[in-house]
């Protein structure tokens, strides 16, 4: 609100309180302390400046002195006390805090709130609640925007703030507000009235963010069309083809909407900028005022201003698509030839056209005075709150079907200690018993049928008052009707009562008329004005706006049409038809983000002013400025780009991840609904679920793999061409190839951990897997248990040793393969896993299928018998001479084996999705293997070759040369 507009509306208040009647509310009864209360004042510097007496009236509603504060300066907060409770104790009084928008020069803002003090107070004493009001003067800045109840509370912390519908969400996010939600509930089983039936049509969308009521609402902000009616005539009087702007013509018909519209608007301001060589349209000199006119004209020709993604609920420009910006293509005429006057400052614009091109963000250039009868040459979009009357200034309809609505509630915050009794405040306030939400609002209300200060009394008129006020004007007057589609006119002598003023009537003079039927008809007669018309008692009635109902006869009557709203000369405008004007218009307006509930991202087109620069293009052009499309399409940019919340904020992100990098092996993490900004704590890239063969790890893997198996390849050529050599021979053929045989396989499965996953991969590095570690274990142990029987010289010929020794080995693995068969039927391969980032949210991911866990892990139970029977049969020979020195390998091996095994079945079982333990595990299981190997062929081949690094020189001694013990040897040997 401009100064102006704060001093009318100071007037307005002023006034209309003059002339308040007591009304049949409750009252505060039986305890004359309840009417004596009061305020201290305190200044910017928290010092005591004054105490006031108040008293409270009854019929009023207000306290005596109420508009004696109106003026009050330099307050930067009041206590109000009920008298009774000035001398108690802190620790026995409870103190409300309440934030208001007001500054340290407009103290009338406070003062409006301090006359519902008498009544909450009454209604806490009965509960025994002793409470205090503290109001704060803290502007509409620090109410949106300073920390509130942080540190231990050593922040303030109001219990009740203040907000523009602009202004919530800014709260919500700094998880200020407390959801009223419940408190509504508990409303409407009082009252047996829903919260949401009590609001005018488009105020529920204020207030509201993801079905929860933030705040309750207080007061209606909305736009009109002013326009100068001086200007209109002197143009019409040079032949300029212009009417009115309804409903001061009836020119534009009862559907006035289809009539009046934005295109007929721009028409008439290339008219009167013709007509007056000076810009035919204005906007009101406030912030973002050309957003409010782009959205309305969109809102208007049927244009979405935004409009929604399905999958991430992100707001986005509504109107990018050609065809709609085909509509606006009414801008392009009316901005490039100045038709509606510029708001921006000129130096900024010779700055921005000879520079480099940016999105420059434009601001209003504040110097422009911003008062109705300086600067309104043709028409001015306009507030409900600049309502000061000038003769020649008159209110319109907007033109089309949208209007602006905006709107201040009230809000609990989180952490009041009082919020039950800060929400009784609330109904006080809002409850329509009493004055405070009329003292609040110029014309109308955020609630349905209670008006605001301008319009209350009026629609409290009976018709034969509001008759009377259509007679307002003494003289002779013309008058239509229609009869048989006939269009006939009458002049009607308006008339006083000279024993009251306030009793209107008319004189009938038919001989003025050239209708034979209403001749015949009429007569020249007196009539008053009552509730009804009525032939026998000579009465007239109002019937609607500039409409008059007089009897014919006992039973006909007649509509008279006042020809005063469509005569071409200065009339005044009465506070009825202002009303009117309000009210049509406050029933189609809609707030900027409509049809969303209230969101925060809203404020930050306002922020990067997007409609500003599309009106720098049209009206002052730059080197860089394209097409009218290129420029709309500009303006989405902006648009769709302000729109995206920081992740910070929001408390549902979706995201998805990108290609893996295969040099970082992490995933770029790819934010849907938000953006983000440095430091704010959010991981923006995750490590794949796959290790990509181009990796580094990888490569490393891959390399030390395929080395490990040249290495065991070229182990078996060599054992294989040497197998005919005594070492070979007596150490066993078959056992060092299954040996090595199994080192590659177990190596082979490395291969399947590498690159993206596919489900043979998943199942065959299992299976590889477990078939080598199975055959490692088993080579050793029979070969140990070999060796302890050949040393003992056991009579195994006799008892089939060899047959019966291997039976263990054979049947476990045997049952392994059933297993291993049942669990791959039974897998999926790849599945779908879910996993959470913190502070994000969660995610799905592909991962390999462990599959039936119970399965897997009865296979490894059955390596680890193995392994046990391996280490058991290993130590059975620790007595073992060196000279058997395979003995004493094999239970290091087992030993090993142990960690290889544990490491087989981590790698198989984990669900751990970061890549780098795995690529851990599986360079340890090559290397195991490899050295495994190593143990037990190394050095046979050392041998073969005389390279002697060992103290002995054989691998095995026979210290029994009879026929059964060199048989035993051979038996695994061949």
């Amino acid at each position: 609100m401009n100064c102006s507009s704060k001093i009318y509306f100071i007037i307005i208040i002023f006034f209309n309180l003059i002339l308040i009647k007591a009304l049949r509310e409750p009252k505060l009864r039986g305890d004359e302390n309840l009417t004596k209360y009061s305020m201290y004042t305190y200044d910017e510097n928290d010092n005591f400046v004054e105490r006031y007496d108040l008293t409270f009236n009854n019929e009023t509603h207000h306290f005596n002195e109420y508009t004696s504060l109106f003026f009050l300066q330099k307050v930067k907060y009041i206590i109000l006390y009920n008298n009774e409770d000035i001398d108690k104790k802190e620790e026995d009084i409870n103190t409300l805090v309440f934030w208001n928008v007001s500054t340290l020069s407009l103290f009338y803002s406070v003062a409006m709130y301090i006359n519902v003090f008498p009544y909450w107070y009454s209604h806490l004493k009965k509960k025994n609640e002793t409470f205090r009001l503290r109001i704060d003067s803290v502007g509409w800045y620090d109410n949106a925007n300073m920390d509130i109840c942080k540190n231990n509370n050593k922040t303030p912390c109001p219990d009740l703030i203040i907000l523009g519908t602009n202004q919530l969400m800014t709260r919500y996010y700094k998880d200020d507000i407390l959801i009223l939600n419940n408190y509504f509930k508990d409303y409407f089983k009082e009252t047996g009235k829903s919260f949401e039936s009590l609001l005018n049509k488009y105020s529920y969308y204020e207030y509201r963010f993801n079905d929860n009521w933030l705040a309750v609402p207080l007061l209606t902000e909305f736009e009109v069309l002013r326009f100068n009616i001086t200007t209109f005539n002197n143009c019409i009087n040079d032949g300029y083809d212009l009417k009115y702007p309804p409903p001061l013509d009836d020119y534009w018909g009862s559907n006035y909407k289809k009539t009046w519209t934005w295109e007929k608007a721009f028409e008439y301001a290339k008219i009167i900028s013709e007509c007056t060589k000076k810009p035919g349209l204005t906007l009101l000199n406030k912030d973002n005022e050309e957003m409010v006119f782009f959205v309305t004209l969109c809102q208007s020709l049927g244009i979405p201003f935004l409009s929604e993604d399905e999958f991430t609920n992100l707001k986005k420009c509504g109107f990018r698509n050609k065809n709609y910006i085909d509509k606006l293509l009414i801008l392009k005429d009316l901005a490039e030839n100045k038709y509606i006057e510029s708001w921006f400052d000129q130096d900024e614009i010779k700055d921005w056209q000879n520079s480099l091109y940016e999105r420059k963000v434009f601001k209003w250039n504040n110097t422009i005075i911003n008062e109705p009868k300086k600067f309104i040459n043709g028409m001015l979009l306009d507030t409900i709150f600049n309502i000061g009357k000038y003769n020649d200034i008159k209110t319109a309809y907007i033109p089309g079907t949208s209007s602006y609505l905006g709107g201040t509630g009230i809000i609990i915050t989180k952490k009041s200690k009082f919020p039950s009794q800060a929400f009784e405040l609330i109904k006080i306030l809002i409850d329509e018993k009493y004055p405070y939400l009329i003292d609040l609002n110029i014309s109308f209300t955020p609630y349905e049928n209670i008006p605001g200060q301008l319009c209350s009394n009026l629609y409290k008129k009976n018709k034969k008052e509001l008759c009377n006020d259509l007679l307002q004007y003494n003289g002779t007057f013309p008058y239509y009707y229609n009869i048989n589609n006939i269009t006939n006119v009458l002049y009607l002598t308006h008339l006083q009562d000279e024993t009251d003023n306030s009793n209107k009537g008319i004189f009938i003079n038919i001989n003025n008329s050239k209708d034979p039927i209403l001749i015949h008809l009429l007569q020249n007669d007196i009539f008053i004005c009552d509730n009804e018309a009525s032939f026998i008692n000579k009465t007239i009635t109002y019937y609607d706006k500039y409409e008059l109902e007089i009897p014919l006869n006992n039973n006909n009557t007649l509509i008279l049409h006042s020809m005063i709203d469509v005569m071409k000369m200065n009339i005044e405008q009465s506070n009825e038809a202002l009303c009117k004007v309000y009210e049509n218009t406050l029933k189609i307006a809609k707030p900027i983000g409509f049809p969303f509930l209230n969101f925060p991202e809203i404020n930050n087109i306002a922020t990067k002013s997007p409609i500003s620069l599309m009106f720098a293009h049209l009206m002052y052009k730059h080197n860089n400025t394209g097409s009218f499309y290129e420029i709309m399409n500009e303006c989405c940019d902006i648009i769709d780009d302000s729109l995206i919340p920081y992740c910070t904020d929001t408390k549902d992100i979706k995201f998805k991840f990108s290609e893996c990098d295969p040099k970082s092996q992490k995933m770029k993490i790819e934010f849907l609904n938000c953006k983000t900004k440095i430091n704010d704590g959010l991981i923006k890239n995750h490590e794949c679920y796959f290790l990509p063969r181009k990796n580094i790890k990888a490569i490393v893997l891959e390399v030390f793999s395929i080395i490990a198996f040249i290495i065991e390849i070229l182990l078996i050529i060599i054992v294989i061409k040497n197998r005919k050599h005594r070492c070979i021979y007596i150490s066993g053929l078959k056992f060092m190839i299954f040996l090595q045989l199994s080192s590659i396989i177990l190596n082979v499965s490395s291969w399947f951990w590498i690159g993206r996953l596919l489900n043979y991969k998943c199942t065959l590095k299992v299976w590889l897997t477990i078939i080598g570690i199975t055959g490692l274990i088993c080579s050793y142990s029979l070969k140990s248990e070999m060796i302890i029987s050949v040393y003992r010289n056991s009579d195994i010929t006799k008892t089939n040793y060899k047959d019966k020794k291997y039976f263990i080995f054979i049947i476990l693995p045997v049952i392994q393969i059933v297993l291993l068969l049942l669990w791959t039927i039974t897998n999926e391969g790849i599945e779908i896993r879910e996993d959470y980032l913190n502070n994000i949210g969660e995610y799905q991911y592909s991962s390999c299928s462990i599959g039936n866990e119970s399965i897997l892990n009865g296979i490894f139970i059955i390596n680890y018998v193995l392994l046990i029977l391996s280490i058991i049969m290993s130590y059975r020979g620790r007595n073992i001479p060196d000279e058997f020195n395979d003995s004493k390998k094999i239970f290091t091996v087992s030993l090993i084996s142990i960690l290889l095994l544990t490491i087989c079945y981590i790698s198989v079982i984990n669900k751990i999705q970061s890549f780098y333990p795995k690529f851990v595990f599986v360079i340890v299981i090559i290397l195991i293997s490899l050295v495994v190997d190593l143990i037990f062929v190394g050095s046979k081949i050392l041998t073969i070759y005389n390279i002697n690094f060992f103290k002995s020189s054989n691998p095995v001694v026979v210290i029994n040369n009879s026929d059964k013990t060199s048989s035993s040897l051979n038996s695994f040997s061949t």
